[in-house]
């Protein structure tokens, strides 16, 4: 548990009121956006400022990862029909997608965004005026609590809906500059509680929040080089050989995440297979097909794990091989003779990845085969795709 700082001239613990049982996302979106404008040196910040930030905020989380906000969340939905109608660039920068928002003069995309100004501003401060606007009927609270923050300077901003903008008090203007590393950590605790309420079987949360980090993949690529030099393996997607002749071809030796990074989070070796360069980039943020791929990537994964095994240098590699089932003990894996085959292995594999693939598919994930791209069931011919999406 992450608390804020105590002030003694202001009452933080109504601060963190606002967010305790979020039902919706816009409390920690529309708070976590006003913050970053005032590390930026802003005190008066428009509304569509604030909700650019709060769509580019959500952006990766919703349309990379997938992540769910609730079955009645406005933002989830706000970001869809943008990236759908809009900005359909879901690898755009966050700063990029921020400044086109700000600047768009889409009549129809800043109805959307103007949706937040309705209630967010207003809503957002009723704990600190909680006793007086009781009892004022639901329609006239905007008004009532727009008024009450003209003459206070303790609350933490004033609102003006005739100019659509906000203005932080000093004190909170102080307060979030002076904090601001314990204030993002707590930002980003509160996101991550309400995210994992929400998401309950998806894993590696905490690295949903922002785009994807360059990883790197070199041990992979050591262990998968040093098997195809020893081993005759094919390409599970095109079926062929990692030759010279085919490198040539059809691309690098690229290391593919069978079940997507962007799901799992995690660069375990059990994961990780050999591709071509064109055929990864084809495959990007989807999820193989598994009937078509499941029992030739457990093939594949064993005859490294075979090698692996007899190989001088092949025991570094190899604890990541534990997590698929925790009776397998490093010195089975390490010893040519020890507790250890080729049927256990695949059938703990295939019992790993299996429920992996099925929470994936539910949580929005489309599957892809080499010759054809599922959308939800509905096939593409490859050759009918003209936008490539970056590998994720």
């Amino acid at each position: 548990m992450i608390y804020l700082p105590r002030e003694e001239i202001i009452n933080i613990r109504l601060l963190e009121s606002i967010f305790t049982n979020m039902v919706n996302s816009y409390k920690i979106y529309w708070f976590s956006s006003i913050f970053e404008e005032v590390i930026k040196g802003e005190n008066r910040i428009p509304f569509k400022n604030i909700v650019a930030g709060m769509i580019s905020n959500s952006w990766y989380t919703l349309l990379t990862y997938h992540l769910n906000f609730g079955v009645k969340d406005q933002l989830e939905s706000v970001v869809s029909e943008i990236n759908k109608k809009y900005i359909k660039d879901k690898s755009i920068k966050k700063d990029d997608l921020y400044v086109e928002l700000v600047n768009s003069e889409n009549e129809e995309l800043n109805k959307l965004i103007a949706t937040f100004y309705v209630y967010v501003p207003y809503r957002l401060l009723t704990p600190f005026y909680e006793n007086k606007i009781k009892g004022i009927r639901d329609g006239a609270r905007n008004r009532a609590i727009e008024q009450l923050t003209i003459n206070d300077s303790k609350v933490l901003y004033k609102i003006s809906s005739k100019e659509k903008t906000i203005e932080i008090n000093d004190i909170w203007f102080k307060y979030l500059n002076d904090n601001r590393n314990i204030i993002r950590g707590w930002i980003k605790y509160k996101t991550i509680e309400f995210l994992q309420l929400r998401n309950p079987n998806i894993p590696a949360i905490i690295y949903k929040l922002e785009p994807q980090l360059e990883r790197n993949l070199s041990d992979a690529k050591k262990y998968w080089n040093e098997v195809i030099k020893w081993v005759t393996i094919s390409d599970i997607y095109t079926k062929r050989e990692f030759t010279k002749e085919n490198f040539n071809e059809v691309g690098p030796l690229s290391i593919d995440h069978f079940i997507p990074w962007s799901f799992v989070g995690h660069d375990k070796m059990w994961n990780l297979i050999p591709t071509f360069g064109k055929i990864n980039s084809s495959k990007s943020n989807n999820l193989p097909e598994l009937n078509s791929y499941l029992s030739e990537f457990c093939e594949l994964q064993f005859k490294g794990i075979d090698f692996m095994k007899k190989s001088l240098t092949g025991s570094k590699y190899l604890e990541d091989y534990l997590g698929i089932n925790p009776e397998i003990k490093i010195n089975d894996l390490k010893s040519v003779n020890g507790d250890f085959n080729k049927d256990m292995f695949i059938r703990d594999l295939t019992n790993t990845i299996n429920p992996l693939y099925q929470i994936a598919y539910n949580q929005g994930f489309n599957e892809w085969s080499n010759d054809k791209y599922i959308i939800r069931n509905k096939e593409i011919d490859l050759d009918e795709i003209t936008d490539k999406v970056h590998k994720i």
